[in-house]
């Protein structure tokens, strides 16, 4: 029986410190990746394995998966020889393992969550704090930002009316690259490890497009479509007042089934990850 495809996710690791330098930067993140930490949360270990890279014309790749484990679990087995059911301590039982592949010199990267196992938001959290773990969380801290849609959000933004607040909450990127860049700079050149902005608007002369139209609200924007941070709306639309946000509309493609090959699987992706590079040099 044929697999059903696999529903895969993008999002940017992003790190600090930033690391400029391309090959501390890949040593960094590969010794991480193949630390062997471990950390246990709610019961359950996480952990990364399998780990392996390839290179092709964008730069180096890694894949792997996130794994969730228990370190022991009680099973049913049947006894062949009496046909008695009995209870038998299974160690090390695998829950759920999401595949992965990270861009390293763009922090891009596309994973795979399992239905009611390993939540999208849960691969995020999970992954970036196993960076740090590797670590010691000494002087390190990691978080995977998803990439956005920007066709959707940008076509609510468009419908809302009466926008009474606006707020920008952004991340120094690694590397620049965009329409922000300049923004981008600023935040490096300053040492600014977030940057939150509010404004309060008239709601009743504001509506969505004033972003759109307004260019350094708008390369705030797509900074936070990119991958660098969050973009929040509250205003009307659909005659409902909402606050809408840049994570609602998160970037997904459809991969080959888990039951192939590593090549095979990537080349599913390769046109949605080659759409999201585009999109940096716009």
């Amino acid at each position: 029986m044929a697999m059903r495809p696999a529903t895969y996710y993008f999002g940017r690791l992003n790190l600090v410190p930033i690391i400029d330098d391309l090959q501390k930067k890949t040593d960094f993140i590969l010794e991480a990746l193949r630390s062997n930490k471990t950390m246990e949360k709610r019961g359950h270990i996480w952990r990364f394995s399998k780990i392996g890279n390839f290179s092709n014309d964008d730069g180096l790749y890694v894949y792997g998966y996130l794994v969730k484990y228990k370190a022991q679990v009680e099973e049913e087995v049947i006894v062949p020889e009496t046909g008695d059911i009995e209870d038998e301590a299974i160690d090390n039982s695998i829950i759920a393992k999401s595949r992965f592949f990270l861009h390293i010199k763009s922090g891009l990267v596309a994973y795979r969550p399992i239905s009611n196992k390993i939540s999208e938001s849960q691969f995020r959290e999970q992954f970036a704090e196993l960076i740090e773990t590797a670590y010691d969380h000494f002087f390190v801290e990691a978080q995977i930002q998803s990439i956005q849609d920007r066709i959707q959000f940008q076509e609510a933004l468009r419908r809302t009316e009466n926008v009474s607040r606006i707020q920008f909450i952004l991340q120094p990127s690694n590397p620049s690259a965009g329409i922000w860049e300049d923004l981008d700079k600023d935040f490096k050149l300053t040492g600014t490890k977030q940057y939150v902005e509010i404004r309060d608007m008239d709601e009743q002369r504001t509506n969505g497009s004033i972003i759109l139209d307004n260019g350094k609200l708008l390369e705030k924007l797509l900074m936070s479509e990119d991958g660098y941070g969050e973009t929040r709306v509250t205003g009307k639309l659909d005659g409902k007042v909402r606050t809408i946000s840049t994570k609602d509309n998160p970037v997904t493609a459809k991969a080959s089934s888990e039951d192939k090959d590593v090549d095979s699987i990537f080349s599913s992706l390769q046109g949605i990850i080659t759409n999201i590079f585009d999109r940096l040099h716009q």
